[in-house]
């Protein structure tokens, strides 16, 4: 029989199918029945009736029963869980929730939680905040937000507050929203099965075609498989100086492996050949119409020591 203690209900009014999941503290151990993923770091937990997929409208519950392990200054059982509830399909987090087990009358449990629409709102509201972040880095909202990390948890909340399009945002969203962003690459395929960014770059002065960014995923997003169950490949453009064509060069094609926000052809060495990391940008960046002020999702970095933009449409069509 399931330890009651160590029991939280979780009731889904988010509008959305979903799953908890939840990362995994260094210093603790892994859950006993959950999915774990293949760098142990993030679980799935499974649910009392068997499933991982709480259903929208109904209610489940997961048995959190990590332990403190060696070498953490802390014994015996974790108390205190920082769950995230996410969407069934692709991990999109809806909602932190951050857990305490309590105790009353010598009885020790944790409290229902409920996640509604207005928290999938918030943390959509999150998602806008980090990519205008990015996008504006020299804007009066990103230094008065960089004042407000030097400041402490509670400064970072009431910057939040006092601003008009951002007022149910945490810092605990956020925090979510940055791992999500350093785990999942399907964030970068836009939720879509398959998708290509092309590369540009400079020999010199002469701008140049790199190659192409592919990923591409049969089946779930799947936690336990590498990159999520992607297949991240990079292939060398055909034709380096004509920009009007994108044709590649599959026969030297490099697997990439995706970890902490970037894509790698090698993760064991300080000096990787390839190192394309996930940014926002403006539009206008690439159009140079001041008016074009769209937020879209762009790959920087260097291929074979060629600093590269990656854009998900050939540069012609802008």
């Amino acid at each position: 029989m399931a330890d009651q203690s160590k029991l939280c209900t979780i009731t889904n009014n988010s509008g959305q199918d979903a799953v908890v999941t939840l990362t995994v503290a260094n210093g603790e151990t892994n859950s006993q029945d959950a999915i774990i993923s293949l760098d142990q770091q993030t679980e799935i937990l499974k649910t009392s009736s068997g499933n991982t997929i709480i259903r929208n409208g109904s209610s489940d519950t997961v048995t959190l029963d990590h332990n403190y392990k060696p070498p953490a200054e802390q014994t015996g059982y974790v108390q205190n869980y920082d769950l995230v509830i996410s969407d069934s399909n692709w991990l999109c987090p809806l909602a932190p929730l951050r857990v305490v087990q309590q105790g009353t009358n010598g009885v020790a449990a944790y409290a229902t939680q409920t996640v509604g629409a207005t928290d999938r709102a918030a943390m959509s509201e999150a998602f806008d905040f980090y990519q205008t972040l990015i996008a504006y880095p020299d804007s009066e909202l990103t230094k008065d937000y960089i004042v407000a990390e030097t400041r402490g948890d509670n400064a970072i909340d009431s910057f939040f507050k006092g601003t008009s399009q951002y007022k149910d945002v945490t810092l605990g969203a956020m925090v979510t929203v940055g791992k999500y962003y350093n785990n999942f690459p399907c964030v970068w395929a836009q939720y879509k099965d398959s998708i290509t960014y092309y590369l540009y770059g400079r020999e010199v002065t002469i701008p140049i075609f790199v190659g192409a960014l592919f990923l591409n995923k049969s089946g779930a997003v799947d936690i336990t498989k590498p990159n999520c169950g992607y297949t991240c490949l990079f292939a060398p453009a055909g034709n380096f100086v004509d920009l009007s064509k994108t044709d590649v060069d599959m026969s030297k094609m490099v697997n990439l492996t995706y970890i902490g926000g970037a894509f790698f052809d090698d993760i064991n060495t300080s000096q990787p050949k390839i190192e394309l990391k996930g940014n926002f940008q403006l539009k206008r960046v690439l159009t140079n119409k001041p008016d074009d002020i769209a937020i879209i999702p762009v790959f920087t970095g260097t291929v074979n020591g060629i600093l590269c933009t990656g854009i998900d449409v050939p540069i012609y069509e802008y």
